[in-house]
């Protein structure tokens, strides 16, 4: 739909207004205005950013949208300042896209569909949620015995052939799959040993090769995912 607006019209502004705005009355949302002439292609936007009574206006082309999101064109509503950052770090020549050396996917054990084999007394092993996740930590104590052990035998049946029943073998990075938008570090990842499950409300991510072999690249990655750069451009766009 994005894709569509942008190549049959022509979107010339979008105001946008953070929640403590207020709008309208009585709506505590935050709200977007789009302008847009029927006849298109868009080609610049002004992305005015309204707060406390100020505006933050500037001008980004459609060339910038597809190079910050070319699957999705999401809009990205950011200062001038801001649009110099994600112009760096988005440069093909100069980064290289995450997906390029990394490879992940949720956690293995639907906590829905799988809640059957889900026990609150000790099987001895461990699942791990994304209520049990921080920077650079994941907590696999038993203080907290709720829905916190897996019955590993009738799962893996279960699951059979499938390709992650195979990767609780294998040590780890996870992260975190549900952030509310208000928390200031809305990426939180940690290294998680072999053995352990994940819960579907985890990431996890493993190093492709060859940068597997690289010294430290496990350490390396997951200082990048709990940075402040990165947090900062994932909450840009990204509402979960």
């Amino acid at each position: 739909m994005r894709k569509k607006l942008l190549d049959d019209f022509n979107i010339t502004t979008i105001d946008v207004f953070p929640e403590s705005e207020k709008v309208f009355h009585g709506v505590t949302q935050a709200v977007c205005v789009p302008v847009m002439i029927k006849k298109g292609p868009t080609e610049k936007i002004k992305i005015r950013l309204h707060n406390n009574g100020k505006i933050d206006e500037t001008e980004i082309t459609i060339e910038q949208i597809k190079m910050t999101d070319p699957e999705n064109y999401s809009i990205v509503a950011a200062t001038k300042d801001e649009w110099e950052i994600l112009k760096k770090i988005h440069n093909p020549e100069k980064f290289a896209r995450l997906e390029n050396w990394i490879e992940g996917s949720e956690g293995e054990v639907h906590q829905t569909s799988c809640r059957q084999f889900i026990r609150n007394i000790d099987t001895g092993i461990i699942l791990v949620r994304g209520d049990h996740i921080s920077e650079f930590y994941a907590d696999l104590s038993p203080t907290n015995p709720k829905e916190r052990w897996l019955d590993k035998e009738g799962f893996l049946q279960e699951k059979g052939t499938a390709p992650s029943a195979e990767h609780h073998k294998k040590e780890r990075i996870i992260q975190k799959g549900i952030m509310n938008l208000g928390m200031p570090q809305r990426l939180q990842s940690a290294i998680l040993p072999s053995g352990v499950f994940l819960g579907n409300s985890v990431n996890y991510y493993f190093i492709k090769e060859p940068f597997a072999q690289l010294n430290d690249s496990k350490y390396f990655l997951l200082g990048l995912l709990n940075s402040e750069i990165l947090n900062w451009r994932f909450k840009l766009s990204s509402t979960n």
